[in-house]
């Protein structure tokens, strides 16, 4: 618990300027050098009242933070985490509408279809290796996933009609209830400190990116993945969130145990 020496330091000052008024006869004489000295000192811990009470007020926001923190890795074990899955929507949408222009030659069309189809399964197979990785390596809490385009009507309030079972395929009988949930995004991301990387970055159910010290992110690019990206391109991504959500679980153990839990009324 923080301690204030704000009082302590006041009542010594006091302390000393009642024994100088005292028994100082350069005081009782209003000896000029004494009087500067006296001076001197109440300005010196007038100064240091402010400092160590701003000291008190930094101490106290690391302490709101860390009990933010403890309150959200609590909330996160009894509730849902939702895993936000890249779709590459956009680019199928742009594709799609590409394909429907009747002055395409031929050449270009068979082109676009291949772009299509080589997007779909990519985006397909990105969104399985997600899904297993967390099934296989993740029970920290209880998981639920969704594609990137629907955050907007999960944050809108709907709980259903946007979970899926897997890739491409929404379960209507998934639903989010009334316990806490967080969201994980994949993807780019501004962290503190890093710049500008791509991440595992946790948000709270308003969309807003949580904050230290709650373990809120985990880079996603590894010496190992960059070296399997050479050499083992198909199978790299796969390999990558399978080890990192395995990391992302036990870091999560480990911050619940140091903070602890929130004792149930």
């Amino acid at each position: 618990m923080a301690c204030s020496f704000a009082p302590i330091l006041r009542s010594k000052a006091s302390s000393m300027l009642r024994h100088r008024l005292r028994f100082s006869p350069c005081l009782r004489a209003k000896s000029p050098c004494q009087n500067a000295e006296l001076i001197l000192w109440l300005l010196l811990s007038l100064a240091a009242t402010p400092m160590l009470g701003q000291e008190q007020d930094s101490l106290s926001a690391k302490e709101k933070r860390r009990e933010l923190a403890r309150v959200q890795i609590n909330e996160l074990k009894a509730g849902t985490l939702v895993v936000r899955i890249p779709s590459d929507a956009r680019k199928i949408y742009a594709t799609q509408k590409l394909l429907e222009s009747e002055t395409l030659s031929e050449s270009a069309r068979e082109r676009l279809e291949n772009q299509l189809a080589e997007t779909t399964e990519e985006s397909n197979e990105r969104a399985n290796a997600i899904m297993a990785a967390f099934r296989n390596e993740f029970n920290f809490t209880k998981v639920f996933f969704m594609y990137d385009y629907s955050m907007k009507p999960l944050l809108a309030g709907e709980r259903e009609g946007l979970f899926l079972a897997e890739a491409q395929k929404v379960d209507p009988d998934l639903r989010l209830g009334e316990q806490p949930f967080f969201v994980l995004r994949l993807g780019k991301a501004e962290l503190q400190g890093e710049g500008r990387l791509d991440a595992l970055v946790f948000m709270d159910a308003e969309g807003k990116d949580l904050y230290k010290p709650f373990p809120y992110y985990l880079k996603l690019n590894t010496v190992t993945y960059l070296i399997d990206q050479l050499f083992y391109p198909s199978k790299a991504f796969a390999k990558n969130i399978l080890a990192r959500v395995k990391k992302l679980n036990a870091r999560l153990y480990r911050f619940h145990e140091s903070v602890g839990e929130i004792p149930r009324p």
